[in-house]
């Protein structure tokens, strides 16, 4: 469940840099073309979601309190990932393109 829901944020945050770079989220070029499936926003995230959610969370996995509360994340537990999200797209990243470190958001 924590995985999912940092791979929520992760969706928006690539939907929202896709349109604003004028690209049209649902024709993707890895996930087959689906009516209402926002192909090229999955696509984008597969790019991401290892250094911003997966890894994150797997290494934070013992500071972070699991807690469910009626087989839902309980807020401070949904607090805590949208943390180490957050902060690992503010972290700088090495790009090959421009042969420096930048910080994970500018490159999405």
């Amino acid at each position: 469940m924590a995985l999912n829901y940092g791979y929520g944020i992760l969706y928006s945050i690539v939907e929202k840099s896709l349109l604003l770079a004028g690209l049209d989220p649902y024709l993707g070029f890895l996930y087959t073309l689906k009516s209402g499936k926002p192909s090229l926003t999955l696509d984008f995230i597969e790019m991401f979601r290892q250094a911003c959610v997966d890894k994150p969370l797997i290494i934070y996995a013992k500071s972070i309190d699991f807690e469910l509360v009626a087989s839902k994340l309980s807020y401070e537990t949904r607090r805590a990932i949208v943390k180490y999200v957050l902060d690992q797209l503010n972290r700088k990243h090495y790009y090959c393109k421009i042969g420096k470190k930048i910080e994970l958001s500018k490159i999405c």
